[in-house]
């Protein structure tokens, strides 16, 4: 970062090179960048520094998490100069006023138009619990399969065979090896990545859309998973404005802290599912529309209109 702005120096000096080989035919009116590794802020800012136009710095990830201690004020000064900044999330913007000195403009990531979709009618005949996205620490989703397996084993047979785990994600293996040494008989799909439009059908159709909970993080699948009109559970809990999130769009969302009360959960939810009453969808996504990608789009170009007017 100090002496060659990332890791990737071959990436920053190629990149600077193909903007001057592109200079005599394209002047854009402002540039825009995301923080997410220090190289592509790096070189926005020396490309509009030599073409003397203004640039806007968009930091879609934690400043703590991803500078090292003791280089955030000096990387901050050295990547000052930006017109205006736009993060993703209340946290992402709290932490760029913290080390950067900016009130960033909060322009959520959007959704897919496929997630407001009419909802599928979730399978009655098993109970499907999706388990979405990176699940960064093996400790926490052994503890949320400790609180499955206190729910699975009091269930009968017959129930246990209509029960499935489905990680939708890219660590399939570490959930077949959890999940076979703690939930032993539970059943375990991994379809691996799967495309937008699958990914919404899935979660349309489950008992309930799970994820492990990063506390340096925003989760932005948050939004995709309410909009699927599914209960959706965070383990162990969720930021104070994943909850309001949560709340404004009068979404089923659970934040269990311990595998007892992830047990609980599970045995109120699975509860109307096997007495074979239709579940009740959640209201979320038309409250959720807002944050469809054409409606942040927007947002967004209003960002970069004034800010290109500035010089």
């Amino acid at each position: 970062m100090l002496t060659r702005g990332g890791a990737e120096a071959e990436w920053v000096r190629a990149a600077e090179a193909a903007a001057k080989a592109l200079a005599p035919v394209f002047v854009p009116d402002v540039l825009w960048t995301t923080f997410g590794q220090m190289e592509a802020v790096i070189v926005t800012r020396r490309v509009a520094r030599r073409i003397q136009k203004p640039w806007v710095l968009d930091i879609k990830d934690n400043w703590e998490l991803y500078v090292p201690r003791g280089l955030r004020r000096l990387m901050a000064w050295r990547v000052r100069g930006f017109g205006a900044s736009t993060s993703n999330a209340e946290r992402t913007r709290e932490l760029a006023e913290k080390w950067l000195g900016t009130d960033a403009r909060v322009i959520y990531s959007g959704v897919d138009d496929c997630y407001f979709a009419p909802s599928h009618v979730p399978a009655t005949d098993r109970f499907v619990i999706n388990l979405v996205g990176s699940l960064y620490f093996p400790d926490l989703l052994e503890g949320l399969l400790r609180g499955i397996r206190v729910w699975y084993v009091q269930l009968t047979a017959g129930q246990q065979s209509r029960v499935c785990l489905r990680h939708i994600g890219a660590q399939g293996d570490l959930v077949h090896e959890l999940c076979a040494r703690t939930v032993p008989g539970l059943a375990v799909e991994a379809p691996g990545y799967v495309s937008p439009s699958e990914m919404a059908r899935l979660c349309q159709q489950a008992g309930i859309n799970v994820y492990i909970h990063h506390s340096a993080n925003f989760h932005h699948k948050l939004l995709e998973l309410l909009a699927c009109n599914r209960p959706v559970m965070a383990f162990p809990g969720e930021s104070r404005e994943s909850i309001d999130l949560a709340a404004t769009a009068g979404a089923t969302f659970f934040v269990p802290s311990t595998p007892n009360e992830v047990a609980g959960t599970f045995e109120v939810l699975s509860r109307s599912f096997f007495e074979l009453r239709p579940p009740a969808p959640s209201p979320a996504a038309a409250q959720l529309t807002c944050y469809a990608w054409a409606n942040q789009t927007r947002q967004l170009e209003t960002v970069l209109a004034e800010t290109g007017k500035k010089l």
